[in-house]
């Protein structure tokens, strides 16, 4: 993976967390609604549990998978087939009822966070002021990065 200039680093690490902040609203309120109206979602309580752990599951399976596909394709093509596929997951939650449908919604959603959590993870340590930065050290630009060599 070739090294990004500092400010198209900062825009693509800012484009991926944007990105996934915009995705997680549905996640998130599938936590709350799935549990207290599983019946309209034409599903068991017990399903709506398998439902929630689903995409933590294919995401311990499937992110070694992810991480060679990332890299392989890049991060901006990642990044597309990850929002189109949170996106038909958004829309399976809502309009597709029953246990095999959400099933295969919460596992293309697990993947889909699987490439956006890597990508904002991969994106913001691209570049080694970045990589200090996330390590907890002082970034060369601030004044005690400056001091501390």
């Amino acid at each position: 993976m070739h090294t990004p200039d500092p400010d198209g680093a900062d825009r693509a690490s800012r484009d991926a967390s944007l990105t996934l902040g915009l995705t997680l609203p549905t996640d998130t309120v599938l936590y709350l609604l799935l549990p207290l109206h599983a019946a309209a979602f034409g599903v068991s309580f017990a399903e709506a549990g398998l439902l929630l752990a689903a995409n933590r599951l294919v995401r311990i399976i499937g992110y070694g998978w992810v991480a060679r596909s990332y890299e392989r394709s890049g991060p901006r093509h990642a990044c597309v087939v990850a929002v189109l596929g949170a996106a038909a997951s958004s829309l399976g939650y809502a309009l597709l009822p029953g246990i095999w449908w959400l099933l295969a919604a919460r596992l293309v959603w697990g993947l889909s966070f699987a490439v956006m959590n890597i990508a904002t993870q991969a994106l913001a340590t691209a570049l080694p002021e970045g990589r200090r930065a996330a390590a907890g050290g002082p970034a060369p630009s601030s004044p005690a990065g400056r001091w501390s060599g």
